[in-house]
């Protein structure tokens, strides 16, 4: 397998010209579409006249802004509430996992510079949303497991450590048994990380089957991936700075003269859209990377079974 500055750097060149733009036009409308589905249930809630939770925390911090407290007035209005809550996450978690399987669909017609129904494809996920929402549920679940069980276990191993051997040993051990949690939840992450891929490339294959061929192709890669990622973190800090040079010419501009403080605000302006440009395109660089990775796989897999590998 090559270097992650090998793969990173094709992840760029892939990016050039005409699959930068359509990837970011269909991930747009994807997420405009997230947004405007989002927006329905929020008005369909509003007008049986249940309050949204949206609502009610700005209703909440309006009252206590004037020394007062909010409640809504009954139990009957707050399970309202909380069921049009558990409803609007329902759906937003189906439009998630539509997004999910079109966009990863994307980036491998990228990596094959593939033209045919580029943008229809993309949107393929609605047509088996059920499918696509289970797929997403069942990796999401086996993700929080670990986090799950080790949070009960540091929170058993501190309430009786902290009785037999004092505060200090028993705060110390359920933080390394939280940080072994969160371990094993990255560890479960990036073994079903091609699951996507897989499900694009093998419509009839269940979710399962999907998350256990990942598990397979990922067997011995995982670290490898997460260096993949970590490669990017230079540009994350770059996108930072532009975003703090954008800070403080805001500020600065408060204290300046008028003349001076516009010409700090367009400055400030500047470096803000560089930002947000920037982070487009290292959060493009880092999907496209993901699929050149997933590539990778396939002809390590390749060729181990030609080496006779099995």
């Amino acid at each position: 397998m090559r270097s992650s500055r090998e793969m990173r750097h094709e992840a760029w060149n892939m990016l050039k010209g005409k699959w930068f733009w359509r990837l970011l036009c269909v991930g747009a409308a994807l997420q405009f579409i997230m947004q405007f589905a989002n927006g329905i249930v929020v008005a369909a809630l509003k007008a049986m006249s249940i309050t949204t939770v949206d609502d009610f925390v700005a209703a909440k911090i309006s009252a206590a802004q004037q020394g007062l407290s909010y409640s809504l007035p009954t139990a009957k209005a707050y399970c309202w509430m909380v069921g049009g809550f558990c409803f609007q996450i329902f759906i937003g978690y189906i439009f998630a996992a539509i997004m999910a399987f079109g966009f990863m669909g994307l980036l491998l017609k990228t990596s094959r510079d593939d033209d045919s129904r580029w943008f229809a494809d993309a949107f393929g996920g609605f047509a088996r949303p059920l499918e696509m929402t289970w797929l997403l549920a069942l990796m999401n679940l086996l993700t929080a497991l670990p986090v799950f069980v080790c949070g009960l276990a540091a929170g058993v191993l501190w309430a009786v450590l902290t009785k037999v051997l004092g505060p200090v040993v028993g705060v110390a051990a359920a933080v390394v048994v939280v940080v072994i949690g969160v371990i094993c939840a990255f560890a479960v992450m990036y073994g079903y990380r091609q699951a996507w891929f897989i499900k694009n490339e093998r419509a009839e294959a269940s979710a399962v089957d999907c998350m256990r061929a990942s598990r397979q192709m990922m067997n011995g890669f995982k670290w490898r991936a997460f260096c993949l990622d970590l490669s990017f973190l230079g540009w994350l800090f770059v996108v930072s700075g532009f975003l703090v040079f954008a800070a403080l010419g805001g500020s600065v501009a408060e204290s300046m003269s008028q003349t001076a403080g516009v010409l700090a605000e367009a400055v400030s302006f500047v470096f803000g859209m560089v930002a947000f440009w920037l982070f487009i395109k290292v959060i493009l660089g880092m999907a496209v990377a993901r699929v050149v990775f997933y590539r990778e796989l396939q002809k390590d897999g390749a060729a181990a079974v030609a080496g006779g590998v099995s």
